[in-house]
């Protein structure tokens, strides 16, 4: 339950990845246990991982054993690099290191695993009740690996550093150490005495909102408060300015020592006081008026605490949807229809909610000033965790859409390529007897119906494959924008559609090459083949009307053929009549036709033709 798959690999020493000497890594793996685990994966990767080699240049972890002596589990700690794509990169847990099977992944390149943003299941959302930190030893390991490697350099200077200047210390005149005490001594101690001063004044404005939340704002026992606190801050505003003053004698003083060394390490320590003397003018600065910072203060308190309980049923609404999205992720089945829509709604619900709510928030928090936009910045950090979630859960559901939407999309090529190769078949059906039809000894009409016949099944093909490309087309670039790991095999797939289709039109191209020299052939003998057909029709008339023409003939001819005589004479003449039309209609559009090619040889053919008809015309209509 909730794995999914993704490369594997047989887990190989990296060169290059060694192991810290003499330190075994250790991390545990923690969760406060509030929020769903229906599969129990959480309660399967609780607990101590050990290193155990290395894996794509990375440290790789078992989980230890809970009881000593017995076998560790199955249950890897390990990370998987870019090789088969950013999407799979990141630090996993899994049945074995680089195996098939994952229960949680954490994107990124760290180069150990990181604390946060593990997602379970991998394809889920981040699980903020999750953590992996490292031991207490594994911390101070980490850090003395850091200090000897990305910041090897830097420390090195800064202990060269260190022992310059005690080496000078040692060895300054008697003149330079009591100036070192005079100076940056003396301006440390007074610092230090400052941001004690502005601390209590903290300390005292604090105690200011507590009085006022038990005793009202215009209570006795706030306002005698609010004069102490108010005489304290003009106590430390002055204690300040004293300071500053001093330090500002004491960087002049400090260009009297005789050892560079000392002098440069005076003017920059004397320069970071100056750094810390801001801070505390900043600090200072609102409470001016304390009646009014405090004031402002308790508007700030009571409004976010308002703004919090707002925030409060909207998080639980996320835990909710949570279960839900665990449920859509974890699922080894489709989810139903029915599942998908309630996240749906869940998410857009709490988006309703959260959209005003964000936007009230962070007006409020650029609007305030000082501790209360302190006291504004705690909630909206809260609150963004939250909005951040619910992104989370709004881009898995996405996910779930791509997943149902490109099922479907690969459905819908499939039906429509099948289509496709259904009429091309039709098509070539009908290239055979249009190819084995004798244009010269066969009747016009079959001729003229095997060219129909292929004629409209190529034209029902060339609908389809238009068709066809078309939606092929924007079922790819549908296709091919989806997110989702379980798509890509899909998207590559979907890059050779448009291929296969111009597969189709190249067959379709050759039906029409095929089809052509006969339809050329056909087309050209129509004219003389329906010339020559009306012809004998005349004949027939002809013959049928001398018979019942002449006396004699009819003299000796029973009643029952004399009327059968008569009904097949009206039959061919008015089977003349239809023909000739059409007839006379073709020799008008090749005339036509012959005039705007330029071809005088195709234009007397038809002229001859149209002789032709007028000569059988007038033999059937003597018989009229």
């Amino acid at each position: 339950p909730g794995v999914v798959q993704a490369p594997a690999a047989k887990a190989t020493a990296a060169p290059g990845a060694q192991a810290r000497p003499g330190a075994v890594e250790k991390y545990v793996v923690s969760d406060d246990g509030s929020a769903w685990d229906k599969d129990g994966i959480i309660a399967r990767l609780v607990g101590e991982f050990v290193q155990k080699g290395t894996h794509h240049e990375r440290p790789a972890y078992q989980k230890a054993s809970a009881k000593p002596g017995a076998k560790p589990p199955d249950i890897y700690l390990y990370y998987w690099d870019a090789r088969d794509g950013g999407e799979f990169e990141g630090w996993y847990f899994g049945d074995s290191v680089g195996g098939d099977v994952q229960w949680a992944r954490a994107a990124g390149k760290a180069p150990r695993p990181p604390k946060t943003g593990w997602k379970i299941p991998v394809q889920g959302v981040v699980r903020r009740q999750f953590s992996v930190t490292p031991t207490a030893e594994q911390q101070e390991a980490e850090a003395l690996e850091d200090t000897a490697g990305g910041k090897l350099q830097k420390a090195e200077a800064a202990a060269d550093a260190e022992e310059t200047f005690a080496a000078a210390m040692a060895s300054a005149s008697p003149k330079d150490k009591e100036l070192w005490k005079e100076t940056v001594a003396e301006a440390k101690e007074k610092v230090q005495g400052a941001e004690a001063s502005v601390e209590r004044v903290s300390v005292s404005i604090d105690a200011a909102c507590e009085l006022v939340e038990s005793h009202g704002e215009d209570s006795e026992q706030v306002d005698k408060h609010v004069s102490e606190t108010q005489e304290l801050v003009k106590t430390s505003m002055e204690l300040v300015k004293e300071v500053v003053t001093l330090n500002s004698k004491k960087v002049v003083l400090a260009k009297g020592f005789t050892n560079k060394v000392i002098r440069d390490r005076a003017v920059k320590e004397l320069g970071a006081l100056w750094v810390s003397l801001g801070k505390l003018n900043e600090k200072l600065k609102p409470l001016s008026s304390v009646k009014q910072h405090l004031g402002a203060l308790v508007k700030a308190k009571q409004e976010t605490k308002e703004l919090k309980e707002q925030l409060e049923p909207i998080d639980l609404e996320n835990a909710r949807i949570s279960e839900f999205c665990g449920a859509l992720a974890a699922g080894k089945s489709k989810p139903s229809p029915e599942l998908v829509e309630q996240v749906n709604e869940a998410i857009t619900a709490a988006e309703g909610k959260l959209t005003p709510y964000m936007k009230i928030l962070r007006t409020k928090t650029a609007g305030a000033k000082g501790t209360s936009k302190d006291e504004f910045s705690k909630v909206l950090q809260k609150a963004s965790e939250v909005e951040k979630q619910l992104q989370e859960f709004r881009e898995l559901h996405k996910r779930c859409l791509e997943r149902d939407a490109a099922t479907k999309a690969e459905s819908d090529v499939a039906e429509q390529m099948k289509t496709v190769e259904v009429a091309l078949r039709k098509a070539e059906e009908a290239l055979g007897p249009l190819q084995m039809v004798d244009v010269e000894g066969s009747p016009p009409n079959e001729v003229r119906d095997a060219v129909a016949a292929f004629d409209a099944a190529f034209t029902a093909a060339t609908t389809a494959l238009s068709s066809t490309r078309l939606n092929v087309n924007k079922k790819c670039v549908e296709v091919l924008g989806f997110k989702d790991p379980s798509t890509q095999a899909l998207k590559a797939t979907a890059k050779g559609w448009p291929q296969e289709v111009e597969g189709l039109a190249k067959r379709l191209m050759a039906l029409k090459e095929a089809a052509k020299e006969k339809k050329d052939e056909a087309h050209k003998a129509e004219p003389v083949l329906r010339i020559g057909a009306l012809e004998a029709l005349a004949q027939k008339i002809e013959e049928k009307g001398e018979m019942i023409n002449e006396d004699a003939k009819l003299a000796g001819m029973p009643s029952a053929e004399i009327r059968g005589t008569a009904v097949a004479l009206r039959e061919f003449q008015a089977q003349m009549l239809t023909e000739m039309q059409a007839a006379q209609k073709m020799l008008v559009g090749r005339q036509i036709e012959a005039k705007k090619s330029g071809n005088p040889e195709d234009l007397k053919d038809m002229l001859d033709l149209q002789e032709r008809l007028r000569g059988a015309q007038a033999q059937a209509g003597k018989y009229k």
